[in-house]
C-alpha cells in the first residue's frame, strides 16, 4: 500500500475534563467496523496548542486505530456527515492517512482494513509486548498488500457492501421493534 500513501499523521490526545466545552475529541470506539466514524464516544477538551488545527478532523478523513487489542488494531473509518457545531480532534491512538484518491477510494480501503484480509494481516503485523495493547505504524501500513481494481470497480464494491450493511441495519431495527413489543406484553402481564 506504500505507493498509494501520500502521508500519515499520528493524532494528539489533549487532557479532557467533564467541565470542558471547547473541542470534541474522538474516543477509541469512534472507529467502527462498518468503516464510518461514529460520534457517540467523544470527550471534550479545552486544552490548546499552537498547531491545534493540524489535529482537527475533516470530512472525508481516513483514520486507522494506531493502538488497540490485536483484534481491533488498525480498524479504519472515514469521516462522513461531520457535525458543524464543534471542531473534533483525533487522538494519538489514531493515524490519519492521506492516499492517492486518483487510484484508491478511501471507503474501499477502510473496508479492506476491516475485512478478514486486513484483520489477519494487522493481527500478526502489529507490535507490542502486551497483546492487550498493540500498535501499528506507517511501516505496517506501507507493507499491507491489497487488491487495487480500477476506481469504478472499487466504488461498485463499496456500494454493494453499503447495501448489505443497510439491509442488516433494517433487520436490527425490526428486531428492536419486536423486542419492544415483547417487553410491553411482559409489562402488561406483570401489572
Amino acid at each position: 500500500m506504500g505507493k498509494y500513501i501520500i502521508s500519515t499523521q499520528n493524532g494528539w490526545s489533549p487532557s479532557c475534563k467533564e467541565s470542558d466545552l471547547s473541542n470534541f475529541v474522538f474516543g477509541v470506539n469512534s472507529i467502527s467496523v462498518n468503516s464510518v466514524i461514529n460520534y457517540e464516544d467523544m470527550k471534550v477538551s479545552d486544552e490548546i496548542r499552537k498547531d491545534i488545527e493540524n489535529y482537527f478532523s475533516k470530512e472525508g478523513d481516513l483514520f486507522v486505530s494506531r493502538g488497540n487489542t490485536v483484534d481491533l488494531v488498525a480498524l479504519a473509518s472515514v469521516v462522513k456527515n461531520m457535525p458543524d457545531e464543534k471542531d473534533i480532534i483525533f487522538p494519538d491512538l489514531f493515524i490519519r492517512i492521506d492516499v492517492n484518491e486518483k487510484e484508491l477510494n478511501k471507503v474501499y480501503l477502510a473496508y479492506l482494513f476491516n475485512s478478514i484480509i486486513g484483520r489477519l494481516y494487522f493481527k500478526y503485523a502489529a507490535k507490542g509486548k502486551n497483546q492487550t495493547m498493540v500498535k501499528v505504524s506507517s511501516d505496517e501500513l506501507n507493507n499491507f498488500y491489497l487488491p487495487i481494481p480500477p476506481l469504478k470497480h472499487q466504488q461498485k464494491i463499496v456500494d454493494e457492501i453499503k447495501a448489505e450493511l443497510d439491509k442488516q441495519e433494517e433487520v436490527k431495527q425490526k428486531i428492536e421493534t419486536e423486542r419492544n413489543k415483547i417487553d410491553e406484553i411482559i409489562e402488561k402481564a406483570i401489572a
